[in-house]
């Protein structure tokens, strides 16, 4: 099982994001902040962070979907697809943990495929 740490590198490298010669460092420049600690990455924490990663996975040509279960105890199922069926999917009771975990879960499919 992958640290937060290594799920937030990969998804630094899965957007293009590149790797600095500092140890654990990051050149972001698609999102204008030039040199980050892996520890302060925010693909887990920030909307705004998280949905560039979805907006990447869309603009490849897979689409997704966020639906709400449950009456009483709702939860959150967010899915990717592709070619209308679906690829994963990742339930939970926050939305942005169920979005962060399909996107890492997508990630390592798609790097093995």
């Amino acid at each position: 099982m992958k640290t937060l740490e290594e799920k937030q590198q990969m998804i630094a490298e899965f957007v293009g994001h590149e790797s600095s010669h500092f140890p654990k460092h990051y050149h972001l420049h698609k999102i204008n902040l030039p040199l980050t600690k892996l520890e302060d990455l925010k693909f887990n924490s920030s909307w705004d962070w998280l949905m560039s990663v979805v907006e990447n996975i869309e603009s490849m040509g897979f689409s997704t979907s966020t639906n709400t279960i449950g009456a009483q105890h709702q939860v959150t199922k967010f899915e990717i697809f592709s070619g209308g069926a679906s690829v994963l999917h990742s339930i939970d009771k926050s939305k942005k943990q169920a979005i962060f975990n399909a996107v890492v879960q997508f990630i390592e499919w798609y790097n093995e495929n």
